[in-house]
């Protein structure tokens, strides 16, 4: 094949077939048709960079074939091609539109006069560029009308000139480049990008930055069909600050899509919440393999979904549940959903609202409050588990040595409200009976622990507290009996013990005098002991102590803190008036209801409704 004369250079910015075209002008003034014909080029193969049209330009131009190659898509494969080293989708490529910046083929025009000299630069052939990198604009998509259209000879597509050229540059929009679009070009220019993207093929770091971002910023159910390149291009920024930062940045965005759910859904699944990426990972055609983002996605589906054991996710079956909901966890447990999400909500499981959100926890954790709920005791029940009278079941209770399923954080509802957990009264009465010594006959010198708390003048209680830690020789129960009933101790040596170790006060009877719950005395004593301190009673043998408050820190206590209800009753007004005058004053609690089940106000803090 004849090498044509004079030689032009190829601009290391154009395309192939732009190429082409200028050398059809350069040579014969005419367009790029007929000139492919007389040097024996076929324009179907040159419009797909087909490895014999590129060789074939090279001879007749006197360039090098792998400078020509190195900014075409060249065809390895159907609908796969290489560029630059890379493989990649036909999708991946803006063909056959043609995309253009009006401004560069201005620019073109004011350097050689000539319309047919314009250069078609490789980068538009890029689907993920939208945006001309020189000039700031919006590019222009012009999509195929006729067969040749996809020569992309921008005379011909674009036959704009002068003022209508400048025109269509006036419209365009003014942006930033999209750092997706940046990535991609300087990748494909060898330059190394985040590590993430990096492990990825380009067509795979592509696809995944911008159906992530699509998701996150049109929602789920996005047509992608009728997507426009303007809202791809929204999509890859969006993405880009995901991906760009690896697995955590890509966890963050799935999450920020997971969050933005309906709360109303009761039933959202992983379909239902991720939408078109969910679908392009799940159900694909072909064998395109999206890289990475797939694994990512399954671990964050297990982490937050509430699937059965056997589920498969893109294929991967769980090997067992890891995560409930309320109403999955009944089904499971066969209880009473209502009971459930109650004792959930008091355990901290799930929010209050977990009806509406249906809210996922952990499910071994889960079972054990379902556990708990099959070996539930009634309130009204307890005096007869524990073989004690209805006050001392009471007495266990305020003093912590037993807790209702739900009191340990001051809610719940229902029956659950005063229950109890079987396996907790069993523990409670095997220790008790590891603390005395079983007889056959009981000694005259030794009463029931409800005789010995009447003769000590303190509770039965404090006096389990005694046994429990050791502090008491002298305490039996009959041989082949438990329960409180069945214990007996020497009230004399009841007494000795109290006097010597129940100094102050306990915990229920101090927050009978302070007016607060017990539970919120108790959290309030754990999380800040300097703020209400305790002497603990340690054990003489086990490992059971308990706590007692001296007099002096329960009233300094008094002083620094208040209720509302106390200062209300303190001034004679009602409970609305005192808050009302508090919101006025911008008075808040410094201890609030949500943490320690009430809220407590610093005395300082109202010196107008003095004294208290």
């Amino acid at each position: 094949m004849t090498q044509l004369f004079p030689h032009f250079p190829f601009d290391a910015i154009e395309t192939p077939q732009s190429y082409a075209a200028r050398l059809a002008w350069l040579h014969t003034g005419g367009s790029l048709l007929p000139f492919l014909h007389d040097m024996g080029i076929q324009p179907a193969e040159l419009m797909s960079s087909e490895p014999n049209a590129i060789a074939a330009l090279a001879e007749i131009s006197g360039e090098d074939v792998a400078t020509l190659a190195r900014n075409a898509a060249v065809r390895v494969a159907k609908r796969s091609y290489d560029l630059r080293g890379s493989r990649v989708s036909a999708e991946f490529m803006s063909r056959p539109a043609t995309v253009f910046c009006p401004a560069c083929l201005a620019k073109d025009d004011a350097v050689s006069g000539n319309p047919g000299l314009r250069r078609g630069r490789w980068i538009w052939t890029l689907s993920v560029v939208r945006t001309c990198p020189e000039h700031g604009l919006q590019l222009i998509e012009r999509a195929k009308e006729n067969w040749s259209d996809e020569l992309h000879v921008m005379s011909d597509r674009v036959p704009e000139c002068k003022q209508e050229l400048q025109r269509l540059t006036r419209d365009q929009q003014m942006r930033p480049v999209s750092p997706l679009q940046s990535y991609i070009v300087a990748r494909l220019s060898g330059e190394r990008g985040p590590e993430w993207l990096e492990a990825q093929t380009l067509d795979q770091a592509w696809r995944a930055t911008e159906m992530l971002g699509m998701v996150a910023v049109f929602g789920p159910d996005k047509n992608l069909q009728t997507a426009t390149r303007d809202e791809w291009d929204a999509a890859g920024r969006a993405g880009f600050a995901s991906t760009s930062r690896g697995e955590a940045g890509i966890k963050e965005g799935l999450e920020q899509i997971f969050q933005a759910r309906p709360r109303s859904a009761t039933n959202a699944g992983p379909q239902k919440v991720f939408g078109r990426l969910y679908q392009w990972l799940a159900f694909a055609k072909g064998k395109k393999d999206p890289g990475d983002i797939k694994r990512i996605m399954r671990d964050f589906i297990v982490d937050h979904f509430a699937l059965s054991s056997g589920h498969k996710v893109f294929g991967v079956a769980l090997p067992e549940r890891r995560l409930h909901t309320a109403a999955s966890l009944a089904s499971e447990a066969g209880l009473d959903v209502r009971t459930l999400r109650s004792v959930l909500i008091a355990k901290r499981l799930v929010p209050t609202d977990d009806e509406n959100v249906q809210v996922v926890f952990d499910a071994e954790a889960g079972r054990k409050v379902a556990n708990s709920i099959t070996r539930l005791v009634a309130g009204a029940g307890l005096p007869k588990a524990l073989g004690c009278t209805r006050p001392q079941a009471e007495q266990f209770v305020d003093e912590g040595l037993l807790t209702p399923i739900v009191d340990e954080f001051l809610e719940g509802y229902g029956r659950v409200r005063k229950a109890f957990d079987a396996a907790r009264i069993t523990n409670f009465l095997k220790d008790l009976d590891g603390a005395t010594q079983s007889v056959d006959l009981i000694s005259d010198d030794l009463v029931p622990i409800s005789k010995a708390a009447e003769r000590a003048k303190i509770s039965s209680a404090e006096i389990v507290h005694l046994i429990l830690g050791r502090h008491l020789e002298a305490v039996v129960r009959k041989f082949d009996s438990t329960g409180i009933a069945s214990i007996f101790v020497d009230s004399d040596e009841v007494k000795s013990a109290a006097n010597n170790l129940l100094v102050g006060s306990s915990f229920s009877s101090t927050a009978g005098r302070l007016k607060i719950p017990r539970q919120s005395l108790l959290k309030l004593a754990n999380k800040y002991p300097d703020l209400l301190p305790s002497q603990i009673v340690k054990p003489q043998a086990g490992t059971h102590e308990f706590g007692r408050f001296l007099e002096g820190n329960v009233e300094g206590f008094r002083e620094k803190f208040t209720t509302a209800i106390r200062v209300a009753n303190s001034r004679g007004v009602e409970l609305k008036v005192i808050l009302g005058r508090f919101k006025r004053a911008g008075v808040k609690p410094v201890f609030r209801h949500a943490d320690f089940g009430i809220n407590l106000y610093r005395t300082s803090d109202i010196p107008a409704l003095h004294p208290i």
